[in-house]
């Protein structure tokens, strides 16, 4: 969500600029990361997902491995979500930190990540997601291979570890590739073309896409519940016009029911 969000926030803040007929102005990178709203969406939605997708592979590996612990570890949903966002601010403010120190004066006002920070750091922050996301992937597999040589899953827990192997892969393939072209285009080695540049940016939203397909294709109960969420008021108005005909057809079969008593109790008293 939060990678769409930073993509559609920068579709339209870009239309905006280029309707303001400045888009070619010189800007510096303070200007680009604090009048712009798209650069730091940008930066959060590069780090927090590969730093979630990190932590829940360290729960599977910790849920295999250290099996009793993490059962009594009651809170560790929390201390998850906590890990993520620590890490992530922690990344954050090393790139609030380059933004200050070493700002830059870009020749317009794309305002990409390489724009707002910085070259160099660009390159860290490309470098640490794809690494992030591809040791979320070597642990998730290892954990996969390691469950499978011991026991037999069931079909529940052979669901969750698609779904993980899946999660991640995706992600490795749709973040890994873009990064590395973007960092190839900055550092003009080779010199992409912006055809090239634009495709690349492409993966960045079909990895949340694909995502969800993951979750379609091996997990059921999202399933339901998505189908819940799309028909939902659907499904509320057919339960209020059964629930009323269910209603309307005992208000109208009741006084025949009740009839019906009493003419076999008359008729038991007769026979007596």
């Amino acid at each position: 969500m939060l990678n769409g969000i930073s993509l559609v926030a920068c579709g339209f803040g870009r239309e905006w600029v280029l309707r303001k007929e400045d888009f070619f102005e010189q800007i510096t990178s303070f200007d680009c990361m604090f009048k712009m709203p798209w650069p730091i969406l940008m930066l959060l939605a590069g780090i927090f997902p590969a730093s979630a997708n990190f932590i829940i592979s360290l729960e599977r590996f910790f849920a295999v491995y250290f099996c009793n612990s993490y059962r009594s570890w009651k809170n560790h949903k929390q201390f998850m979500l906590f890990g993520a966002t620590v890490y992530s601010l922690l990344i954050f403010s090393i790139a609030m930190s380059t933004v200050f120190f070493f700002p830059i004066t870009n020749p317009d006002k794309m305002c990409v990540v390489t724009n707002s920070v910085g070259i160099v750091y660009a390159t860290f922050h490309y470098t640490i997601c794809s690494f992030t996301y591809f040791v979320s992937f070597i642990v998730v597999v290892y954990v996969w291979i390691a469950v499978r040589k011991h026991r037999t899953m069931g079909k529940h827990e052979q669901r969750m570890q698609h779904t993980s192997v899946g999660i991640t892969l995706t992600s490795v393939i749709f973040t890994v590739i873009p990064n590395c072209v973007v960092l190839m285009d900055a550092w003009h080695q080779p010199k992409m073309s912006e055809l090239i540049v634009g495709i690349a940016y492409c993966f960045y939203g079909l990895q949340s896409c694909l995502c969800l397909v993951v979750f379609i294709a091996f997990r059921p109960e999202f399933n339901a519940r998505l189908k819940a969420l799309i028909f939902c008021g659907i499904h509320r108005t057919h339960a209020h016009h059964n629930s009323w005909s269910r209603a309307s057809n005992a208000r109208l079969v009741r006084p025949r029911d009740h009839q019906q008593q009493i003419v076999a109790k008359a008729e038991e008293n007769l026979n007596l």
